[in-house]
């Protein structure tokens, strides 16, 4: 039901966004966008840990030789 009315207000600020030519309510639908995106997301993802991803001091992943040595 949440999920329908926030469906429905990102459609009216896309739509109002379109018609005025705003700034301000393109944001709006990102942001109400990007809060469905999440919770469904949150919905479908198992809750079981991931296992971390191994990065170096620079944040990249080392290769598979890095990892055997």
């Amino acid at each position: 039901m949440i999920t329908h009315i926030r469906v429905f207000l990102a459609l009216l600020a896309l739509t109002l966004a379109i018609a005025t030519n705003s700034l301000a309510l393109c944001g709006a639908f990102l942001f109400i966008a990007t809060d469905i995106y999440l919770s469904l997301v949150q919905k479908i993802s198992p809750d079981e840990p991931q296992e971390p991803i191994v990065t170096n001091a620079y944040g990249f992943r080392p290769s598979n030789e890095d990892v055997e040595q």
